[in-house]
């Protein structure tokens, strides 16, 4: 329960943001009726677009630009998906609150779920062609922090004031690309899977306000 292999999560519509080529967003395709995928790549676009596989791919930056087409994709729904993917993009992108409280506006309330891939500790860069820049948004979390630790600080600091209750996690190797003389990095990966809970304030702002500082939240150090 709380999971996406539960059977509550084996039907809807799947929203992946920063699909890539889509290899990870096909293993994920046999859990729901349909898929709409963003990028920003116009190169993987095509690929994407090539493959025949989803419901709807969009070009673009802002995710609140996937509205109209998961209203199209599943009218009953009102433009909202049953679960949201966002896999190694929250360290590459350059406003993080504010992508991830756009991201918690489009899924289902209650039984939708965020699949959260990111790499820890956390080092944020953004690419700008062969430069890597820093956000426009930190997070402030240490750099140089354990697995545990970093876990522990983005659940506090960025998803639970964003929206989001902890329901399952899990850690996996990630596999990227080195430089000339370490071909290969293994990183450590959190998995997250998140589901929204009620935050008061309007949301339409940019913060959002915590709806109950003072909720009990799972320690993830132990």
């Amino acid at each position: 329960e709380g999971g996406l292999g539960s059977a509550k999560h084996k039907k809807g519509l799947l929203l992946d943001v920063g699909a890539g080529d889509g290899d990870v967003t096909r293993k994920l395709l046999p859990l729901f009726d349909e898929a709409v995928v963003t990028e920003t790549s116009f190169s993987m676009i095509r690929r994407l677009r090539s493959s025949g596989l989803y419901a709807g791919v969009v070009h673009s930056e802002n995710v609140l630009d996937t509205k109209e087409v998961l209203r199209r994709v599943t009218p009953e729904g009102g433009g909202l998906a049953d679960c949201v993917a966002l896999l190694n993009v929250l360290d590459r992108c350059s406003e993080p609150r504010v992508l991830l409280h756009q991201l918690r506006r489009l899924i289902v309330p209650e039984t939708g779920r965020l699949l959260l891939a990111v790499v820890l500790p956390f080092r944020p860069f953004v690419e700008n062609g062969t430069k890597k820049d820093p956000p426009r948004e930190r997070l402030f979390m240490d750099p140089n922090a354990s697995f545990e630790k970093s876990a522990t600080a983005l659940y506090h600091q960025v998803l639970q004031p964003a929206g989001f209750t902890l329901e399952r996690l899990s850690r996996l190797p990630y596999f990227a690309e080195g430089e000339n003389h370490t071909p290969l990095y293994v990183l450590d990966d959190a998995i997250f899977v998140l589901s929204v809970r009620k935050v008061a304030g309007n949301p339409n702002k940019k913060e959002i306000e915590v709806a109950d500082a003072n909720a009990d939240v799972p320690d993830l150090e132990t």
